[in-house]
C-alpha cells in the first residue's frame, strides 16, 4: 500500500526549517539538497543531519509507524548517507534514469550518490516514498540514449584485470538477478562463489575500488569508494548505472565459475 498524507498523518517539519535558513550574522546558506514527501518539500542543510520518523525534520503520525522506526540522511565528507533502523523495516533506494535500485540493510550507510532518486520506506503493509534531490552530486547518471562510450567496460578510459571484473560482476549479481529484495552476500560467501580465498577477494575489491576512484575525471566519483563507506554497494552501483555489469555480462561469471569453482 503506498502512503497518501491524511489529516492526522501529513508531515510536519519538527524544526521547521526553512528553505534557505538564516544561520549566524543573518545570512543565508542554500540548502545542499531537498527532500520532497506527499507534496512538501524540505531543504538538507549542509553539516546537519536529517531525520523522518515519528519525531524527525519530517514526523511520521500513522498509528502504524513503529517508534523506533527511523530513516537518517546525514553528511560526512562530500557526502550523504542514508541509514535505517528499526524492527519490520524495509528501505531502498532507486534511481529510474541509473537504473539501479538497492536494499537500506539496518544499521547500513548506503551513499546517496545521484543527483535525483527515491527512497522507499516501508513499514508493515504501507511503503512511504521521499524523493532525494542533491544540488551537488557526486555522480551523474548517463543520458537516456546517449551514445555509448569506447572502452572494454563501456567507460572510457578504464580497463579492468579479468579478476577485477569478475569481482565487479559477482558484487552486481544481486541487484541485476533480483533487484534489491535481498541484501549483498558477505566477502566470505562471495568469495567462496569464485573459488577465491577471501585475502585474494580483499585484494581484488581493493584494487578494483582504486581502479575506478582514479577515474574521477570521466564521471566517476574521485575519492568516494576508497574512503569505505559501503564501498561494495557504491562500486555495484556504478558498475550497473554505467553499463560495466549488466543482465548480459553475467553470462562470463557463470562461465568463470563453471570453470574455476570446484564441487559447486
Amino acid at each position: 500500500m503506498q502512503h497518501t498524507p491524511s489529516s492526522e498523518n501529513t508531515p510536519r517539519n519538527r524544526h521547521d526549517r526553512p528553505a534557505t535558513g538564516p544561520v549566524g550574522g543573518g545570512k543565508s546558506v542554500p540548502p545542499a539538497g531537498w527532500v520532497e514527501f506527499c507534496g512538501e518539500r524540505f531543504a538538507l542543510t549542509p553539516g546537519l543531519g536529517f531525520s523522518i520518523g515519528r519525531r524527525g525534520d519530517i514526523e511520521i503520525h500513522d498509528s502504524t509507524f513503529p517508534a523506533e522506526a527511523e530513516l537518517r540522511i546525514v553528511p560526512v565528507l562530500d557526502l550523504w548517507l542514508v541509514s535505517s533502523s528499526g524492527t519490520g523495516v524495509y528501505a531502498r533506494s532507486r534511481c529510474v534514469n541509473a537504473g539501479f535500485e538497492a536494499l537500506i540493510s539496518p544499521g547500513a550507510q548506503v551513499p546517496l550518490v545521484f543527483a535525483t532518486q527515491e527512497i522507499l520506506l516501508t513499514v508493515g503493509p504501507t511503503t512511504y516514498e521521499f524523493l532525494v534531490t542533491l544540488n551537488r552530486p557526486v555522480y551523474v547518471a548517463p543520458r537516456e540514449g546517449a551514445d555509448a562510450v569506447a572502452g572494454v567496460t563501456g567507460v572510457p578510459g578504464l580497463f579492468l584485470t579479468e579478476a577485477q571484473r569478475i569481482l565487479i560482476l559477482a558484487l552486481s549479481e544481486s541487484l541485476l538477478r533480483g533487484g534489491s529484495r535481498a541484501p549483498m552476500a558477505p566477502n566470505t560467501q562471495l568469495a567462496r562463489s569464485l573459488g577465491w580465498t577471501p585475502n585474494r577477494f580483499a585484494r581484488t575489491l581493493t584494487s578494483a575500488c582504486t581502479r575506478v576512484d582514479r577515474l574521477g575525471a570521466s564521471g566517476l566519483p574521485s575519492g568516494l569508494i576508497t574512503h569505505g563507506y559501503e564501498r561494495r554497494e557504491v562500486l555495484a552501483q556504478l558498475a550497473i548505472s554505467t553499463g560495466i555489469a549488466t543482465l548480459d555480462a553475467l553470462a562470463e561469471l557463470d562461465e568463470y565459475r563453471a570453470i574455476h569453482v570446484i564441487g559447486e
